[in-house]
C-alpha cells in the first residue's frame, strides 16, 4: 500500500499532465465530430436525407467517440489493441444478451436502404396509421393525426402500407336512388371529375372516370367518382371532390336518397281474421 502511495506522488504530475491531455484529445475529437455531423446536414437537404440524416449523425457520433476513447486511453500509456479486443469480447457478449436491440437495428438498416419509409411519409403499419416524424436505428417514430405518437420497434415493423409511393387514387363512392336515372348520376360525375383535372393539372396524374354500378345497397345504387393523383395530395382532393359532388348533384337535381323500408299493409277479410 505505501509503495502505491509513493508512486502515486512521484508521478502525480506526470499522470495529471496526461489525463488532462488525455481528456483535451476526447473532447476535441468529439467537437469535431459535431462539425462533421454538421456539414453532413447541411449538405442533405433532400427528403431522402431528412431520412438519412438521423442515423448518419448517430453513427458520425459511435465513430468519432470511440476514436476519442482510444486516442484518449492511448496518451494514458494503455495498451490499445488489449482495449479493443476486450471491447470485441464484450461486444459478442452483450450482441448475445441483447439479439432483439440487434433485430431492431438490423431492421432498421434495411427499412431505410430498401426506400420503405422516409420521412415525412403517411404510413399504416400493422394497426398504426400516421406520419412518420424519424427512423432511428432501433425504432420509428409515427404521429398519429389526432397528435399522439406512435415509438414503433423496427423489429416489430414487418408489413407497411406507404400512402407516398408514385401516385394514389382519389375515390367519391355515392349512392344513387332507385328511381334515379343511373346514367345521369354518372354524367353528372364525370363532369365534376373533369372540372376538377383542368382546375389542378398539376395534381391530377390521370383522366378521371366516373365507374359504373358497384352494388346494389339497401337504399341506393352505388357509384364512383377515380381520379389518379400525387399521393401527398390524395385526401385533400377526396375532400373537395366530395363538396363539389354534392354540389352538382343538389344543381342538377340528381338525389342521395336516405335510408328507407317499404312497409306492406295486407287488409284481411273479418271473415278469415276469424277463422284464424
Amino acid at each position: 500500500m505505501e509503495t502505491i502511495i509513493e508512486y502515486i506522488k512521484e508521478n502525480a504530475g506526470l499522470f495529471a499532465v496526461r489525463t488532462t491531455v488525455a481528456l483535451v484529445i476526447f473532447l476535441g475529437i468529439r467537437y469535431l465530430g459535431k462539425l462533421v455531423a454538421m456539414a453532413v446536414r447541411r449538405s442533405m437537404r433532400s427528403k431522402r436525407s431528412e431520412t438519412l440524416m438521423p442515423i448518419a449523425e448517430s453513427v458520425i457520433r459511435i465513430v468519432f467517440t470511440a476514436t476519442g476513447v482510444i486516442m484518449a486511453l492511448n496518451n494514458l500509456g494503455m495498451d490499445v489493441v488489449t482495449v479493443i479486443a476486450g471491447a470485441g469480447i464484450v461486444g459478442i457478449a452483450v450482441g448475445f444478451g441483447a439479439q432483439s436491440l440487434v433485430k431492431d437495428m438490423i431492421s432498421g438498416f434495411f427499412l431505410i436502404a430498401d426506400d420503405v419509409l422516409s420521412v415525412g411519409d403517411f404510413v399504416e403499419i400493422g394497426d398504426k396509421k400516421g406520419e412518420v416524424e424519424a427512423i432511428g436505428l432501433r425504432m420509428t417514430r409515427v404521429r398519429a393525426f389526432r397528435g399522439h405518437v406512435w415509438h414503433i420497434p423496427n423489429g416489430d415493423i414487418t408489413v407497411v402500407g406507404n400512402y407516398n409511393k408514385q401516385w394514389m387514387r382519389a375515390m367519391v363512392e355515392v349512392g344513387l336512388a332507385y328511381e334515379q336515372d343511373v346514367a345521369r348520376g354518372l354524367r353528372v360525375l364525370q363532369q365534376v371529375g373533369e372540372t376538377y383535372a383542368q382546375q389542378f393539372p398539376d395534381i391530377v396524374l390521370d383522366k378521371p372516370e366516373a365507374q359504373g354500378i358497384l352494388g346494389f345497397n339497401a337504399s341506393d345504387v352505388a357509384v364512383r367518382l377515380v381520379i389518379k393523383v400525387k399521393p401527398e395530395t390524395c385526401f385533400v382532393a377526396e375532400r373537395e371532390l366530395r363538396k363539389r359532388v354534392k354540389e352538382a348533384f343538389d344543381e342538377a337535381g340528381v338525389e342521395i336518397p336516405f335510408p328507407r323500408q317499404t312497409v306492406y299493409h295486407i287488409n284481411v277479410e273479418p271473415e278469415v281474421q276469424a277463422g284464424l
